[in-house]
């Protein structure tokens, strides 16, 4: 995984997606996954995307949307590529920093595993979710390249920003490489909703690559739980605090 490119990676990403196949099929597994991704536009752009289901988002003018599939991966790529080609036509702009006196825009990948009886693996397995976390944690530098594709977006993880707009109560990026349960100021989010465990990675840049990023974390994920690795502890409160800044900062990577 050393001196990644983003053309190396893009070039194995069939063999990496039959990999991920394989590794839940064998197992009688599914993985259920949703994107969260922000951009910035204006009203008349908006209107002309109206036939997308759009949300408001936190910052001036900024907005997200979400797709989500139960184990077909390539569905979600496509209905998202079609969505971001036509936001691109209309001017959208899904920089990392499109503005940084306001928030940042990412692409979020949020996870469920479950089995054959649709049980959460998250919730009955905690060492598998550990595994997970691990995984992607381990791997995110060298596939940093992958989540944040344009060297001036690194800014959307610089800690004097992040705090400044913790303080006016606008949504932060992540700083350092960490995880935590709920906690928007972590790499890794553990959120619960419906009442079951899902994992949210928060790292990668609204402009990465869809189809590489999202089998470059799944990979991740997979090599965490064929490991048993296991997670630092997680970070409670926030990230910002003096007692994490020993952390590899993300913005350095």
């Amino acid at each position: 995984m050393k001196n990644i490119s983003i053309d190396d990676f893009k070039q194995q990403n069939p063999k990496i997606l039959k990999e991920i196949l394989g590794f839940f099929n064998e197992r009688n597994l599914q993985i259920h996954v949703g994107i969260e991704s922000e951009f910035y536009a204006n009203d008349q752009i908006i209107e002309e995307l109206k036939q997308f289901n759009i949300k408001k988002e936190q910052g001036e003018n900024q907005f997200e949307i979400i797709f989500f599939t139960k184990n077909n991966l390539k569905k979600l790529i496509d209905q998202f590529g079609e969505f971001k080609k036509t936001a691109l036509l209309k001017g959208a702009n899904f920089d990392g920093v499109f503005n940084q006196d306001d928030c940042f825009s990412a692409l979020q990948i949020n996870i469920t595993i479950v089995d054959k009886h649709f049980n959460n693996i998250f919730d009955s397995n905690q060492n598998i979710l550990h595994n997970a976390i691990a995984g992607i944690l381990e791997l995110s530098k060298e596939l940093m390249p992958i989540y944040c594709p344009i060297y001036q977006d690194k800014k959307r993880f610089d800690l004097n920003l992040n705090r400044q707009l913790f303080r006016r109560g606008k949504y932060v990026a992540p700083t350092i490489l960490n995880w935590g349960f709920d906690n928007r100021t972590c790499a890794i989010r553990v959120v619960k909703r419906d009442n079951k465990k899902t994992l949210e990675f928060r790292l990668p840049c609204a402009n990465c690559d869809l189809e590489s990023t999202l089998y470059a974390c799944l990979f991740s994920l997979i090599f965490g739980i064929k490991n048993n690795l296991n997670p630092p502890e997680p970070t409670y409160g926030n990230s910002f605090d003096e007692q994490y800044q020993d952390h590899l900062f993300l913005q350095n990577i």
